[in-house]
């Protein structure tokens, strides 16, 4: 997703550059990394998760802190990246660590991209209602941001 951030776009070679591209569980971000498109004028900061690290909660919480104190930032959107089909006590986790480091009501103004999604685009809002009914908690997250994206980052165009 960041890279689709940086280039400005979803083809396959968007995709692959600048940042280190894994797979699977494993594969998270494990250090904070920092990509600067200046063709966008846009800096991208790619934060730890709780899942992907060995630093503790209050360790990934002092980081984003001094992440945010830098004068020269300006934080203008936020946007928390989760599998779909991990969805579960470590997003609910990050979230609790999002809430300790930003004014309440941060989600508001934020995006959720939860990835790996396998339906069909189009019928989304409908999915995200079935999720629903089948978990409560997860519904309290996600109505809490002003966008939710679905996407098959997994198949390109989507």
């Amino acid at each position: 997703i960041v890279n689709m951030l940086f280039n400005d776009g979803y083809k396959r070679r968007d995709c692959e550059q600048p940042g280190h591209v894994g797979h699977g569980a494993a594969a998270g971000t494990t250090i904070t990394q920092f990509h600067l498109a200046p063709h966008r004028s846009l800096l991208i900061c790619d934060t730890v998760g709780l899942g992907d690290s060995t630093l503790t909660k209050e360790e990934i919480i002092q980081s984003l802190r001094a992440i945010c104190t830098i004068e020269s930032l300006r934080i203008d959107c936020i946007i928390v990246v989760s599998t779909i089909s991990r969805w579960g006590e470590a997003e609910r986790m990050n979230l609790e660590v999002l809430d300790k480091v930003f004014e309440e009501g941060w989600a508001k103004q934020a995006t959720l991209v939860l990835t790996h999604y396998r339906g069909v685009l189009e019928e989304a809002e409908t999915e995200l209602e079935k999720w629903y009914e089948r978990d409560k908690n997860a519904e309290e997250c996600v109505v809490r941001f002003k966008k939710v994206i679905l996407t098959d980052n997994c198949s390109v165009g989507r």
